[in-house]
């Protein structure tokens, strides 16, 4: 994702920098758009974003060339696409998850623990679909075809982590202190 600063920027940091900018941008909007989608007005969705630019996490990660910026952006795409999939059910939502979880792995392996969050979806919407929290209402939710569509997508998200295997790095991926 760097190359192309590369092109602009003689300078790799800097270039590094403006990627996390451009990342913490992008961060921003989707989760202006996570707010409108979670059922908040506009002014929740400014307010949504304007904490996104404060925040010591975002700020900090977003200024220097770090991972964590782009791992943000993909589990808040991620986030945002898995919703999608529960309220407006479509191909793209599946693709677009898959997508954004599977760039996740690619920027760091601790995308593995967002899988709890992902599991957790299903209770999420039915809690904000229903004001009445029912048991049969999670059955429905857990068991169902959205779910099924979820896993799916979290199958191509890690056989596209998978092609990192054809790396010849890709044993030391996993090896941080040798």
């Amino acid at each position: 994702l760097i190359i192309p600063f590369l092109r602009i920027f003689s300078d790799p940091l800097f270039a590094g920098r403006m990627l996390s900018v451009v990342a913490g941008a992008i961060t921003m909007l989707v989760v202006g758009k996570l707010a409108r989608l979670l059922g908040g007005k506009e002014r929740e969705e400014l307010l949504a974003m304007a904490l996104v630019a404060v925040v010591p996490f975002w700020f900090l990660n977003h200024r220097m060339a770090l991972a964590d910026g782009l791992l943000a952006l993909f589990f808040s795409m991620a986030l945002y696409f898995g919703l999608r999939l529960f309220i407006k059910p479509r191909r793209f939502e599946i693709i677009a998850f898959a997508l954004s979880f599977g760039a996740a792995l690619w920027v760091k392996t601790t995308a593995l623990f967002f899988i709890p969050v992902y599991a957790c979806l299903p209770l999420l919407v039915v809690t904000l679909e229903n004001k009445k929290f029912s048991l049969k209402a999670l059955k429905d939710a857990y068991v169902g075809k959205f779910t099924l569509k979820l896993i799916i997508g979290g199958l191509i998200a890690g056989s596209l982590f998978l092609l990192l295997k054809f790396s010849p790095l890709f044993p030391y991926l996993f090896k941080r202190s040798e």
